[in-house]
């Protein structure tokens, strides 16, 4: 497909390397933060497993796959511990919500931040020959270098990245790239084409107002056929998320003990963590395919769900989805999706607490890591897919 990219979801990347544990083979960074909040104001809560902290206060630690949510007066900033290799502070706007992620080791340490809604703002002064920063969003990959950027994400699902120092490298899957940095921004659109856009010398930030101002008015005027598309792929999602949650609910048992294990501190040898790994990986392979795909659409559902109930999307589409019954049902099962979305995240965290740092990946439990991203690139390639259709 011309102009797509290797990766339609924003992953931003901010991961710390992780550092084994000796012979006992855990990785210890999986367990610990990858920085702290050093400034919050306004709506935001964090979300670790489990447990929600509804309020985030300053020198809160951030951890692999925590979700910060902002509200529409909220914003937090965030430091990345030097352990990840990267000097860098990550500032979340209002109305944002992505989830950290962390793998590897003290060789190779691959840092990133998938972005779902919103606008998140990086600054990095620095980063470390041995750790890799990227940006996963909805569209793209993004290589980053020593920048300070913006990527922000529209509601039919348009992406703009401005640079306001540096370079931001954005890879097509045919192997192109298009960069941002001052002067060009990239954009990408609803149906995952790109293209450079010139920016004013000196004003990135009035350029993004009037860009995202310019997308909610072109979404406005088509709010009900974006509403009925997204509907109808969460309804097909929605079924096979489930289906692979109970999957993984299967080895309920065995989670409840990493949890345990993780909170008293305990380390079981490595003959019996090869054992538990092997029995929940195809369950955890599972749920990772799909939720890589559902989240993206749920969370887009979500801000859609705003707009409708401001009035934009009610009128009819011919062959469409009721938009009405359909978020009512959206607000039944909202509670217990998020609650099943977040179990999963902590099932990866605590597989790679067992796996030195890394997450179950394509193809098997001991796969290497240039292996583990291609199957990342097929997850990304069935998104495009599923994709094609919205518009």
């Amino acid at each position: 497909m011309n102009g797509t990219l290797t990766c339609r979801t924003v992953f931003f990347l901010l991961m710390m390397g992780v550092m084994l544990a000796g012979a006992a083979g855990f990785a210890a960074a999986a367990e610990e933060a990858l920085g702290e909040v050093v400034y919050v104001e306004g709506g935001a809560t964090l979300v670790r497993g489990e447990q929600r902290y509804p309020e985030i206060d300053f020198g809160k630690r951030v951890r692999n796959f925590d979700l910060i949510r902002t509200g529409s007066d909220g914003l937090v900033e965030v430091s990345l511990d030097p352990s990840t290799g990267l000097e860098s502070v990550i500032t979340v706007a209002p109305d944002t919500e992505f989830v950290f992620e962390m793998q590897g080791n003290e060789s190779r340490r691959k840092s990133s931040l998938e972005l779902f809604t919103g606008t998140v703002a990086l600054n990095v002064q620095r980063l470390a020959g041995t750790a890799d920063l990227e940006i996963r969003s909805a569209h793209t990959i993004m290589g980053v270098r020593g920048t300070s950027f913006d990527v922000s994400t529209a509601p039919a699902g348009e992406l703009l990245v401005t640079c306001s120092t540096g370079r931001v490298a954005c890879r097509f899957e045919d192997g192109r790239l298009l960069s941002a940095e001052p002067g060009n921004a990239v954009e990408a659109s609803g149906d995952g084409t790109f293209r450079t856009i010139p920016v004013a010398a000196g004003d990135p930030a009035a350029f993004r107002r009037d860009w995202l101002a310019e997308k909610i008015r072109a979404f406005q005027a088509n709010a009900g056929q974006a509403v009925s598309s997204y509907a109808k792929r969460y309804n097909r999602l929605v079924g096979q998320f489930n289906r692979a949650y109970q999957g993984l609910q299967e080895h309920a048992e065995l989670l409840d003990k990493w949890i345990r294990e993780e909170a008293q501190g305990e380390r079981p040898g490595r003959i019996e963590r090869m054992q538990e790994k092997k029995k929940i990986i195809g369950s955890l392979l599972e749920i990772r395919k799909v939720n890589f795909l559902f989240e993206r659409v749920y969370y887009r559902v979500l801000e859609l769900k705003s707009y409708y109930e401001q009035g934009y999307g009610r009128e009819p589409v011919p062959g469409g989805v009721d938009a009405e019954v359909f978020f009512r049902k959206l607000e039944r099962e909202r509670g217990d999706l998020e609650r099943k979305m977040n179990r999963v995240r902590m099932a990866m965290r605590l597989y790679a607490r067992r796996n030195g740092g890394r997450f179950p990946l394509s193809g098997g439990v001991f796969l290497p890591e240039e292996e583990g991203e291609a199957g990342d690139r097929e997850d990304s390639k069935e998104f495009f897919r599923e994709e094609e259709e919205f518009f």
